[in-house]
């Protein structure tokens, strides 16, 4: 946060009053409309043929969407890259683009809260921990090369990323169950991850966390999201 700067007014969605029920399915986007989805950082997203598609820019954008999420929920949704090296990803357990009032809020969903990744690339190095199925950038065991600045990884932890298919739909299925972050690909069981940070990713019973889609810093990376939902 910049020092001595005012906190602009911006819309803040309540924490419901009782979580919902376990079991209830939510349906985030209706395939029609942005209703509850709201926009931070560059570049855009439009609804097109019944999904969410970027329109990236010159920087990160971040589309979020503005129900509050419970402490435990399974996030499943349909992407579709038209290029390999596409990169995007889906956000968890952040909070509220605007708190940290930066430049650019979308870089708040990284630094609050975690990315499943979708590069197949592995930009910049190829590490398991930058590719398409990995929770983006934490330690795992008997990873090469760790994070520095990043805890350490816990035992039982893995990483196991898969290419997305091109041209084609793909499915992710996002298991946030407490610390521990699991993710699977088209059926394909590709990362669990155990949150040690008590200042990152956290669930905050009276402060909203929330799960949104990334629009990357780079004009070409247009990626489309469709079926969102959440149990």
């Amino acid at each position: 946060p910049l020092s001595g700067r005012p906190q602009p007014p911006f819309f803040r969605p309540p924490m419901p009053a009782q979580p919902p029920p376990a079991g209830a399915v939510i349906d985030l986007f209706d395939g029609q409309t942005l209703a509850n989805w709201r926009m931070a950082g560059r570049g855009t997203f439009h609804v097109i043929d019944g999904a969410l598609q970027s329109l990236p820019s010159f920087d990160l954008g971040l589309l979020w969407c503005s129900i509050p999420m419970p402490q435990n929920y399974r996030l499943e949704l349909e992407f579709f890259i038209r290029s390999f090296a596409t990169n995007s990803g889906v956000f968890v357990r952040f909070r509220h683009p605007e708190f940290r009032y930066d430049y650019n809020p979308a870089w708040s969903a990284v630094s609050s809260g975690f990315e499943i990744q979708i590069d197949n690339t592995g930009a910049p190095d190829g590490a398991a921990k930058h590719r398409t199925g990995a929770v983006y950038g934490v330690n795992y065991p008997n990873d090469p090369v760790p994070a520095p600045g990043m805890p350490p990884a816990t035992p039982g932890d893995s990483v196991n990323p898969q290419n997305a298919q091109v041209l084609a739909w793909n499915q992710y299925r996002i298991e946030v169950q407490g610390n521990i972050i699991t993710v699977s690909l088209n059926g394909v069981n590709t990362a669990q991850y155990t949150n040690p940070d008590p200042n990152r990713g956290q669930f905050l019973p009276n402060e909203a966390t929330f799960v949104g889609l990334q629009s990357y810093a780079n004009y070409g990376f247009t990626t489309a999201f469709r079926r969102i939902r959440v149990t």
